[in-house]
């Protein structure tokens, strides 16, 4: 039997308006990461900064299912779910 699973929603900090810019983090971080250059961006202007969390990071659920392979694995399969909620 197949059964389909659809990954967590992803959990995303959203700020400004204009040009989308998607922020998303490496291994072992969560979106706070980018909110250092949340600054500087803000004084670009004219950019809706999104700032993601993998699956498994931060505030987004871990994807359910038994593990194949690393962490990195397991974060890489949402990458269209995620860029749903965005656009």
């Amino acid at each position: 039997m197949n059964e389909s699973v659809e990954p967590p929603q992803p959990h995303i900090v959203s700020m400004g308006s204009g040009l989308p810019v998607v922020a998303i983090h490496g291994n072992g971080v969560d979106h706070r990461l980018w909110l250092s250059l949340h600054d500087a961006l803000a004084e670009a202007g004219g950019l809706e900064r999104w700032y993601v969390d993998l699956p498994g990071f931060g505030s987004t659920p871990a994807l359910a299912g038994p593990s194949r392979g690393s962490r990195t694995h397991r974060t890489g399969r949402p990458t269209r779910h995620i860029a749903s909620h965005i656009a």
